[in-house]
C-alpha cells in the first residue's frame, strides 16, 4: 500500500510540477537585485548589481570586484579580455583589461543607461538626456538623438557591424554614417529594447502590453502580438532563428518561427551563450532556465545514475567520470537545499537524512554534464 502512495505521489506530484513551477532554478551565490547579465560563453560571464560585478567561471559566480559609490547600469563583454560597465548617476565608464577594473572615462552630467561594444575598438552608449556617446579606437564621442524628448524609460543598443547601429529609446533611431535618424516612431508606444541578428532581420520590444513585439523584415517594422498582457524589458538571441524575450511575469522562447511562453521573473537582461544556457537578472537575484523543473526528461552529456529512487537517509550519484562538478538539490519551489563540490569522483554519496520527506531536484552540473532529475525522500 505504501509503495502503491508512493508511485501515485510521484505522479501526481510530476503534473503539478509540469503546470506550476517556474521553470528557472534561483542561483545561490548572488543575493541582491541585478540590473545586467553578459554572457560571452557559456564558461564565461559577468552580471551587475548596484556596485558589484559578479564573474562566471563555468561552475559558480564569484565577486569581481566591488566599486564603492557606483551605481552600475549596464555591462558589456564582446570577449573575454575587453569588457565595459557604466554607472548611472556619476557617468562613470569602467574597463576590464587584464583581469581587472579601473576607470575609462567619466561624463559628469550625463546619467548612462545602456552600454554596447561590438568588439574591443567599437562601442556605444545611451543616456537618459538622449545623448548617445560613440567609442571608436580608445576615443569617446558624443552626439545627440533628434526628434525625442527626456526620458528615463528603459533603452538599450545594438549593432551588426559599425555602419549598421539601433538604438531604442521610446522611439527606434538608426545609424546613418555618422548622424543619426529615426527608423520607427509610435507615440503611443515606449520601445525599451532592440537587437538585430543581421542587417535585414531585427526585434524590438515595446513595453507595452500590447502590442508585445516589433519585427523588422524586408525593409520595415510590424507589429506582432503575443497577447500576454506583460510588458518586455530585455531580450537575447543565439541567431536569427532561436532567441528569448523577458520581462515581467513571462519569458518567451523564439525558435524557428513559433513562440513558447514560461513563467518567469520580473527582469532587467536575460542571456543565451547556446539552448541549453539562458540566464535571467532579475530583480531578487539571478536565474539559470531548466526544462526539467518542467518534465521529468533528463539533460544528460554523461551517463549519470541515481539511486536510490524513493531515497531516505542516502542518494548516490554515479558516473561521474571524474569529472569536477555541482551537485545541487532543490525542493519543488526551486529553493536550493543542498549543494556541494565534488572533485574526481566516479560516484559520490550525499546525506540527506535532514531534509524533510516529500519530492526534490537533483542536479549535477560540470563540464560535460548536465543531468537533472526529480526524486522523492521517504
Amino acid at each position: 500500500m505504501r509503495s502503491f502512495f508512493l508511485i501515485i505521489l510521484s505522479f501526481l506530484s510530476s503534473i503539478w510540477l509540469t503546470a506550476q513551477v517556474y521553470p528557472w532554478i534561483k542561483n545561490t551565490d548572488i543575493h541582491e537585485s541585478l540590473s545586467s547579465i553578459c554572457m560571452v560563453d557559456a564558461n564565461h560571464g559577468w552580471v551587475v548589481s548596484s556596485r558589484t560585478i559578479y564573474k562566471y567561471n563555468g561552475l559558480s559566480w564569484k565577486t569581481d570586484t566591488v566599486l564603492y559609490g557606483a551605481s552600475l547600469k549596464d555591462i558589456s563583454f564582446p570577449d573575454t579580455a575587453h569588457g565595459w560597465a557604466c554607472s548611472y548617476y556619476d557617468g562613470i565608464i569602467y574597463k576590464y583589461r587584464h583581469n581587472r577594473w579601473s576607470v575609462d572615462t567619466s561624463f559628469p552630467n550625463i546619467d548612462i543607461q545602456k552600454i554596447f561594444f561590438l568588439d574591443s575598438v567599437h562601442g556605444w552608449f545611451i543616456s537618459d538626456f538622449n545623448i548617445i556617446g560613440t567609442y571608436n579606437m580608445g576615443r569617446w564621442d558624443t552626439a545627440s538623438i533628434p526628434n525625442t524628448y527626456f526620458s528615463m524609460q528603459q533603452a538599450s543598443i545594438s549593432a551588426v557591424d559599425t555602419n549598421h547601429v539601433w538604438i531604442a529609446k521610446h522611439f527606434i533611431y538608426k545609424k546613418k554614417g555618422t548622424s543619426w535618424s529615426t527608423d520607427y516612431m509610435n507615440a503611443s508606444m515606449y520601445v525599451r529594447s532592440v537587437y538585430f541578428c543581421d542587417t535585414s532581420n531585427g526585434w524590438a520590444l515595446t513595453g507595452s502590453s500590447t502590442p508585445n513585439l516589433l519585427r523588422y523584415s524586408a525593409g520595415k517594422w510590424s507589429e506582432i502580438d503575443l497577447h500576454l498582457y506583460s510588458a518586455f524589458y530585455t531580450c537575447c538571441f543565439l541567431n536569427c532563428d532561436y532567441g528569448w524575450f523577458a520581462g515581467g511575469n513571462y519569458a518567451v522562447k523564439y525558435e524557428n518561427g513559433g513562440f513558447t511562453t514560461y513563467k518567469s521573473f520580473p527582469a532587467n537582461g536575460i542571456a543565451c551563450t547556446d539552448k541549453k544556457n539562458i540566464w535571467l537578472a532579475s530583480f531578487d537575484g539571478l536565474y539559470k532556465f531548466d526544462t526539467a523543473l518542467l518534465n521529468e526528461n533528463i539533460s544528460v552529456e554523461k551517463p549519470v545514475t541515481v539511486y536510490p529512487i524513493p531515497a531516505s537517509e542516502e542518494i548516490t550519484i554515479s558516473g561521474l567520470n571524474n569529472v569536477p562538478c555541482i551537485i545541487s538539490i532543490y525542493d519543488i519551489n526551486s529553493t536550493l537545499m543542498q549543494r556541494i563540490s565534488v572533485e574526481q569522483n566516479q560516484y559520490y554519496t550525499l546525506n540527506i537524512k535532514n531534509l524533510p520527506k516529500g519530492l526534490y531536484i537533483i542536479n549535477v552540473s560540470g563540464n560535460a554534464i548536465n543531468y537533472t532529475k526529480k526524486f522523492i525522500i521517504q
